[in-house]
């Protein structure tokens, strides 16, 4: 009795084996596409909230603007977040644009204003946008 393998055996072996390894790399790449794109967004997510903590009493809305007027007013993340973004002023190689909108409320629109973040970011020729809103009250 002969103990072993064919060389087709093997062959075929090989095969099988390479073709679960193919469709497992495949998996692996898009699970690494996604941990990409969550993190562009968590970072988006955080200078939003960064944003609105920043400008979160009304003296800190009379910088941006005498009146706190409402109007679209771009911020510059390195002039909020000098930490976070290295010497080109991107945060993990990608560039986020930021900017604090100042709306008139909906009773009150003198003393009580709708204020939203937006960060703005493109990657692969897409361009993907977050905004956080919230009120604030001249008390």
């Amino acid at each position: 009795m002969k103990r072993g393998l064919t060389l087709i055996e093997v062959c075929i072996a090989t095969a099988v084996f390479a073709a679960l390894l193919l469709s497992m790399l495949g998996v692996f790449h898009q699970g690494s596409r996604c941990l990409g794109i969550t993190r562009e967004r968590t970072v988006a997510m955080n200078l939003a909230r960064g944003i609105l903590e920043h400008y979160s009493d009304w003296d800190s809305l009379e910088d941006v603007s005498a009146s706190v007027s409402n109007g679209e007013y771009p911020l510059v993340v390195p002039d909020l977040f000098p930490s976070c973004v290295d010497g080109e002023g991107k945060i993990n190689g990608i560039l986020y644009a930021c900017t604090l909108t100042i709306a008139g409320g909906p009773y009150s629109p003198a003393s009580l204003k709708m204020i939203t973040a937006t960060v703005g970011w493109s990657k692969s020729g897409k361009n993907f946008t977050v905004a956080l809103s919230t009120m604030k009250a001249d008390i």
